[in-house]
């Protein structure tokens, strides 16, 4: 347990060096503000950061970049101007609203694994208030009253006072908890103290909140761990929206990269201002699409949707899920159907966009292949489609979600119907969509495709691989990946880096089924390259295991490998750290056995990280290296290019552990030359 801090009252006339950092965009609320800087923290460092969250003078919110102190615990006086007599002031043009800042990386040790009540108090302790941060925040909440907590793995919160005697009161309470006899029994008196004598809110969830957002009540309870835990990446407390941006354009583009962050399908809004070219997207609304707009604005006082004021709902957005179960995609044009919406999803998005009163507004819809495409719908349109689609009406339509699946209509069919029904055109463009402009009822998939780049030929595989790796992009947005095949003449060669917007890469993505490319003659497909995003995680493990998490194939890209490798014999994963490793499963026994645990229920396949083993590492109660022994055991795994978390090239052993390489990993095995 920490040590009871003392009470130091700082003094205001230190800081009449106060200087601020750069600004965040715009935002409509304090809230949104705090998530933007909530994001760009890491809590790795071993310093405390954090800013200011500034209200202008227009009424929009501003936040300081993330700012390190000298010191280990974080200053905020030496953000905050004073004026000439030594008193707090604002800065020209705003108001000082609020205060955030983050914890240092002083993580302890996991205690015994069966201690579980121990391991939640001390995930709840570094995601909550120290009594030193309620010090420093009653010292100055007559002027600043509203302070943000960026915790661990999304953790978000915000205390606001309510006023000097409950902020005295709440002073004592953190003290006097102290002297619980166990760290579960502090927080739980602090916590609940803090919900109770002012406004504590979770504004982005974690485990520690049980993944609810909003007010936290007087009756907290800190949770209890298990060894398996299943939790959204992200849990936004709604209304939430992005930035700011002056145009339409870039208000869609900020809707596509949200879109891109989430793997379920989803919709929002983007927002129009009724006199200014201000255009917002609001965050994604996950569950169920069924486009209400209480879900994105929350209820009114009396019931009703109350919309930020000043602005209006400029259209709806919305994409599928990236992943889906083989069961749930139909016999043919699969590619076609995971980069569009079924009927049902559709009709709902087009019903919401004409139900506004005004006019109807624009549904864009974020395929998953990068595409953007615009749906503009009338109410005629609207009546045309529900004969087609909806099921619930006196007539058998045709174009029913059932009927896709069962492959009775086909994709393209579909696609051409609505594009011949409402108005549907593409205003981002790849290869599966075509050019920018309208679709037309005569559209052909991967139109302008007919040949992909090659390589120059090497030798055996693990040259090509090598020689992809010194050219591949390492981007935080977007992924690469490719095939690498075996031509008639024995040597060997890769497609050109294809780029992906999802989280990972679709190795289908290369030659679509749908498209009129085919693969040179002689070829023959011997391996998939790719990279991933990392989301990256804060638990209890050394720095050492987390860069090895975010540069390892996770257990569902390591069971898509396994299942893929009967025209796929290997897989190589290009870490952002610059290792490359190469997979090849075994098809043994013991693989079989690994499958097992990686592979979600039967019911379930399209949620691809509710698998036994990603919940554990989840959970912190698999080692990011116990799963790496694991994988060991089960297949053949090769270091081919080395990194500070893979250590040096060589194969991977069960009894394997992270080294440090001794000289550049880059230098350590060079590309071979070509072969011709």
């Amino acid at each position: 347990m920490k040590p009871i801090p003392t009470r130091v009252r700082r003094q205001f006339d230190e800081r009449a060096d106060a200087v601020l950092p750069g600004l965040s965009p715009d935002f409509l609320s304090a809230d949104d503000a705090a998530r933007y800087v909530h994001a760009f923290i890491d809590h790795t460092h071993a310093k405390e950061c954090g800013g200011l969250i500034l209200k202008a003078e227009d009424g929009k919110y501003v936040a300081t970049l993330p700012f390190f102190t000298e010191t280990d615990e974080y200053n905020p006086y030496r953000l905050l101007p004073v004026d000439e007599t030594g008193k707090l002031s604002h800065p020209p043009g705003f108001i000082c609203y609020a205060l955030y800042h983050s914890h240092t990386n002083d993580y302890e040790p996991s205690p015994a694994k069966n201690d579980l009540r121990e391991i939640a108090a001390l995930y709840t302790r570094d995601s909550f208030f120290t009594p030193n941060d309620v010090f420093r925040n009653t010292d100055i909440a007559t002027f600043i009253s509203v302070h943000y907590l960026s915790g661990l793995n999304g953790s978000l919160i915000k205390y606001q006072s309510k006023g000097a005697e409950q902020d005295d009161a709440l002073e004592d309470v953190m003290v006097e908890a102290m002297f619980k006899a166990t760290l579960f029994e502090v927080l739980t008196e602090q916590i609940r103290g803090a919900a109770t004598l002012g406004k504590l809110s979770v504004i982005q969830s974690s485990e520690v909140w049980r993944g609810k957002v909003g007010r936290v009540g007087a009756d907290f309870e800190v949770y209890t761990p298990s060894s398996y835990l299943d939790l959204a990446p992200r849990i936004v407390e709604h209304p939430a929206f992005g930035a700011v941006n002056p145009t339409l354009e870039e208000a869609i583009k900020d809707a596509k990269s949200r879109s891109h962050q989430s793997s379920e399908r989803h919709y929002g809004v983007i927002l129009q201002h009724l006199t200014r070219q201000e255009f917002i997207a609001s965050e994604p609304v996950l569950g169920e699409v069924d486009f209400s707009l209480s879900r994105v604005f929350g209820a009114g006082a009396e019931g009703g949707v109350q919309l930020p004021h000043g602005y209006e709902v400029h259209g709806f957005y919305c994409a599928s899920s990236l992943y889906h179960s083989p069961k749930r995609l139909p016999p043919r044009d699969r590619g076609l159907f995971k980069h569009f919406i079924d009927p049902e999803f559709l009709l709902a998005g087009i019903k919401a966009a004409c139900s506004r009163t005004e006019r109807p507004v624009p549904l864009y819809i974020n395929a998953r292949e990068g595409a953007v495409l615009r749906v503009m719908p009338d109410n005629n349109s609207v009546r045309r489609l529900s004969e087609l689609i909806d099921e619930s009406g006196a007539a058998s339509p045709r174009y029913t979600r059932n009927n896709v699946l069962a492959g009775t209509v086909a994709m393209r069919d579909y696609i051409c119907t609505v594009a011949a029904t409402v108005q549907l055109s593409v205003i981002d463009a790849t290869d599966m969509w075509g050019a920018v402009g309208r679709v037309d009822a005569h559209w052909q998939p991967y139109k302008h495709v007919t040949e992909r780049d090659w390589s120059p030929a090497f030798r055996d595989a693990d040259a090509v691989a090598l020689h992809v790796h010194q050219h591949i992009k390492r981007e935080s947005d977007r992924v690469f990946g490719g095939l690498i095949c075996q031509r008639a003449d024995g040597l060997f060669t890769a497609t050109e880096p294809v780029a992906s917007y999802s989280e990972t890469f679709d190795p289908m993505s290369v030659y679509p089924a749908e498209s009129p490319a085919l693969m040179p003659e002689g070829y023959r497909v011997v391996a998939v390259y790719h990279s991933h995003r990392v989301q990256p995680l804060q638990l209890w493990r050394s720095a050492e295991e987390e860069q090895l998490y975010r540069n390892m194939l996770e257990p569902h890209e390591l069971r898509a490998a396994i299942d893929e490798r009967q025209w796929a014999q290997y897989r190589y994963f290009f870490g952002h750290d610059g290792a490359l490793i190469k997979y090849t499963p075994s098809g043994s026994e013991r693989e079989g056995r690994l499958m097992e645990r990686i592979t979600p229920r039967a019911d379930q396949l399209e949620c691809v990280r509710k698998n036994a083993l990603q919940m554990k590492l989840r959970a912190n109660a698999l080692k990011p290296s116990e799963y790496i022994s694991l994988v060991a055991r089960s297949g053949s795994l090769q270091v081919l290019v080395g990194s500070p978390a893979w250590g040096e090239v060589g194969t991977v052993t069960s009894t394997w552990k992270v080294t440090v390489p001794r000289a550049d990993p880059a230098a350590e095995k060079k590309p071979a030359s070509p072969g011709l």
